[in-house]
């Protein structure tokens, strides 16, 4: 599942000084890829709705551990959840060689949506059925280039059983994220925008 991120247009004077070495030089990439590699901690925020069983979100801490890009634009990282959770994830993706976007690969478990945590959602949400969900990922957030990241997406056509005899609601589980990397590399040369792109599977455009 590919989400792409945009990259906005205000580059930094910095920035474009790093440009235009890197064009001088002959040497790396065209475009410098933004630097947003480190530790980032924060707390996930998970808000299911249409379903009086659950109805307190649940917010578990979060510290990721992310890469900076390589010279093709790929990084990585894992994530760990905490305060009382224990789920753990993996981060992958990749910068456009123009920096116009970011093609999220992941962001929890391996070919699914991004926040899709198989062992997470069996723990707390017992009741429901993610299949055949839908996921939208929302058009703001993203690296601003000072140490936030901030990431969100809302799960739709989730079905959670309310009784014996299979009756089921219709419910929305919306996702966010807000982490900071209290240290970021002075180097990152726009900051990130979303925009959810159409991908097979249950990644929809919004």
């Amino acid at each position: 599942m590919r989400s792409v991120v945009r990259v906005g247009t205000v580059v930094s004077v910095m920035a474009a000084a790093v440009l235009a070495a890197a064009c001088g030089s002959g040497t790396g990439p065209l475009f410098p890829f933004p630097i947003i590699g480190g530790t980032y901690t924060g707390s996930v925020t998970y808000q299911m709705t249409g379903d009086p069983q659950y109805t307190q979100p649940l917010v578990p801490g979060i510290t990721i551990q992310m890469n900076d890009p390589d010279n093709n634009g790929n990084f990585n990282g894992a994530f760990q959840f905490n305060s009382g959770f224990t789920e753990t994830g993996n981060i992958l993706g990749q910068f456009t060689s123009n920096n116009s976007a970011i093609n999220w690969e992941q962001f929890g478990d391996a070919g699914q949506p991004l926040f899709y945590l198989a062992a997470f959602n069996l723990q707390n949400y017992p009741n429901c059925n993610f299949q055949g969900a839908s996921f939208t990922l929302n058009g703001n957030g993203g690296f601003d280039g000072n140490g936030n990241l901030t990431l969100a997406g809302t799960f739709t056509g989730i079905r959670c059983a309310t009784d014996g005899a299979g009756d089921s609601d219709l419910t929305t589980l919306s996702a966010s994220l807000a982490a900071f990397n209290p240290t970021p590399q002075q180097g990152v040369a726009h900051a990130l925008s979303l925009h959810s792109v159409l991908r097979d599977g249950i990644q929809r455009v919004k």
